[in-house]
């Protein structure tokens, strides 16, 4: 990166941090918990993003089905590939990333969910180690879901998209394993009754008393999200699962954008903003960041001149990241791996060629 753009960038990240410093200020005695228990943060913020998010899930559900993606689609899918290919240097491994990238575009021209699967066996069947039985049992898995998508597509790839959202808080219960309390769970648990609430009802009256369901711009109305996330289900519980939808993938973006970077740190304190870009750079390099940045600011500038255009062009953008998510869980499982990056051994990510056994 040039100098250059590196003193710009500086320049608001210092502002960021300034920020930083006086909400800490601002907070008083509370901050000096915080800012020393990384379990607490997670247990704060989880739950505060909980009821945000069921908030907006009650006003303004369509809106945050439109917009939110648009806002923070292509960030989280950065930090999808941040935590599950970059850190654990999945990445270097050619012979996996080639042929799993030609099937994921296979399947963003196609739709077919199968070229997705599809890059979850060939994980399975490409990953190191000895370990017969986690193989054995992730094929079987993985196999039984390449069935399903064989016998029907489309319904495989709506089950897939309601569970994708969900598998984010499976990746938070997961991703450490030697927490000194529980405090991770009260995000989770706070999840789980929101979810509940809103598919028995909890909702229902405050949609309509507010009107959340009216028409906003194009193709973006009820009527195109129910057919899109619960086609063929009758009312009232087509509307509670797009409801459902819209709020699990909030909380979906919230982890993988703040609890799992905090959750993945080695350090139990914070990192400031410029530590922060630091370490992206790091992880993933430059070329990378700002390719991220670039289409997620190019996504933007689009949905101001069109924004179901927009939607649609991100969704067949990003398509290939959940199918990813459980191709890299897969090999990480197979491998027996942590999930946690710092928790990696030195021999863990190394990309050397496929051993004759694997």
């Amino acid at each position: 990166m040039t100098s250059l753009a590196a003193t710009a960038l500086s320049l608001p990240i210092r502002g960021l941090d300034r920020v930083r410093l006086w909400w800490l200020r601002a907070l008083g005695p509370l901050a000096k918990p915080l800012v020393r228990s990384r379990e607490l943060r997670i247990a704060v913020f989880g739950a505060t993003s909980v009821l945000i998010a069921l908030t907006l899930t009650a006003t303004v559900p369509l809106y945050l089905l439109a917009i939110g993606p648009l806002l923070l689609g292509i960030p989280h899918v950065g930090s999808d590939l941040r935590y599950l290919v970059f850190r654990p240097k999945l990445h270097r491994r050619w012979w996996l990333i080639v042929p799993a990238i030609g099937l994921y575009i296979a399947h963003a021209v196609t739709y077919d969910p199968r070229f997705g699967v599809g890059v979850t066996l060939l994980a399975v069947a490409m990953a190191r180690g000895d370990h017969h039985g986690r193989r054995l049992v992730a094929l079987v898995v993985a196999a039984a879901w390449m069935v399903a998508s064989w016998l029907d597509p489309h319904l495989s790839a709506l089950v897939f998209a309601h569970f994708h959202n969900f598998a984010a808080v499976g990746f938070l219960w997961a991703w450490r394993s030697n927490r000194a309390s529980k405090l991770h769970l009260v995000p989770i648990a706070a999840f789980a009754v929101a979810s509940i609430f809103v598919m028995l009802g909890g909702l229902d009256a405050i949609v309509s008393a507010i009107g959340g369901f009216a028409p906003i711009v194009g193709r973006t109305g009820i009527e195109w999200n129910l057919a899109l996330y619960a086609p063929q289900i009758d009312a009232p519980f087509g509307a509670r699962l797009v409801l459902l939808f819209a709020f699990a993938q909030s909380i979906h973006y919230a982890i993988w954008l703040r609890l799992i970077p905090e959750d993945d740190r080695p350090r139990e304190t914070p990192r400031t903003w410029a530590a922060t870009i630091s370490a992206l750079r790091e992880d993933v390099g430059w070329p990378a960041a700002l390719v991220i940045f670039a289409i997620a600011l190019g996504i933007a500038i689009w949905a101001t001149i069109d924004l179901f255009g927009a939607r649609m062009g991100y969704l067949r953008m990003v398509l290939f990241h959940g199918y990813m998510e459980t191709a890299a869980l897969a090999l990480l499982f197979v491998e027996a791996r942590p999930l946690r990056s710092a928790d990696l051994s030195p021999a863990d990510t190394i990309a050397s060629r496929p051993r004759a056994n694997a």
